[in-house]
């Protein structure tokens, strides 16, 4: 049995405590789109009922990294060797993988990409924003025109 002295600081403790919000995309840093540079693009199969080919590429982004104050101590030190952190990532370039208009993401190919994953292929939670730097939009696309990056 539970005594009133109990209820009363599990009360307080459950008042303090505060909601940790996780984020889906860690690696957008609460940004809508991000730039990202392709490293490889290659073909993955999806898991276990489906059975078609996702076209994935492999690359990375610059990570931000937070200012200090130009008044601690240890911005002398930093400023001295500044070094860009990179992230890898997995983005999933979505359209018909064998098809004339697919895509024309190759090496070095700078994308915007933007949150969003296909259910059927692990560890892949981003996708490009299709007609925006060298990813071309999709011909003869009549729905969904900005997912796929045609514009009227």
């Amino acid at each position: 049995m539970v005594t009133i002295q109990q209820l009363v600081s599990i009360r307080k403790f459950r008042t303090r405590m505060k909601k940790i919000h996780k984020s889906f995309r860690p690696m957008l840093q609460s940004s809508p789109q991000r730039k990202a540079i392709v490293t490889k693009v290659s073909v993955r199969t999806p898991k276990k009922p489906n059975s078609a080919l996702r076209t994935i590429a492999t690359g990375y982004i610059y990570l931000i990294l937070k200012k200090k104050s130009p008044f601690s101590k240890k911005f002398a030190k930093q400023s001295k060797i500044s070094k860009p952190k990179r992230r890898k990532i997995l983005i999933h370039i979505h359209g018909e993988v064998k098809h004339s208009s697919s895509h024309t993401v190759s090496e070095h190919a700078q994308i915007l990409i933007a949150g969003g994953r296909p259910n059927d292929v692990p560890g892949v939670k981003l996708r490009p924003i299709r007609g925006k730097f060298d990813c071309n939009p999709i011909k003869g696309r009549s729905k969904r025109l900005s997912y796929y990056g045609k514009f009227k």
